[in-house]
């Protein structure tokens, strides 16, 4: 078994993870959600149409905004790993011998 895990296949299992925790959250919360918009019809049906409408848009919206931050998360990560590889090869000249000239995060969002 290969104990070295490369930068990249950490990164893809930290992604997995937050994204199995983020539809947990997600399931969990529509569970929740769903609950109470059933008590609430059965206390009266006259409302049934409307939240239900509601509870539709509602949970849309919380996916929605999972999904966004899962987004930011792999964005993240991205940056992070892109950050290290710049910043590994501008300290270091073709022998690995370290130099002092160093690469702001600026330089790399134009770059």
């Amino acid at each position: 078994r290969n104990w070295n895990v490369s930068a990249e296949e950490k990164s893809i299992k930290e992604v997995k993870f937050r994204k199995e925790e983020l539809e947990r959250a997600y399931k969990k919360d529509c569970e929740s959600y769903s609950s109470v918009v059933k008590v609430l019809i059965r206390k009266d049906s006259s409302i049934q149409d409307r939240l239900l409408a509601l509870l539709k848009n509602c949970l849309h919206e919380m996916g929605q905004k999972c999904l966004e931050e899962l987004r930011n998360f792999i964005i993240e990560r991205t940056m992070g790993d892109q950050t290290a590889r710049i910043a590994r090869s501008s300290t270091q000249d073709s022998n690995g011998v370290e130099n002092k000239s160093t690469v702001s995060k600026e330089e790399i969002f134009i770059g």
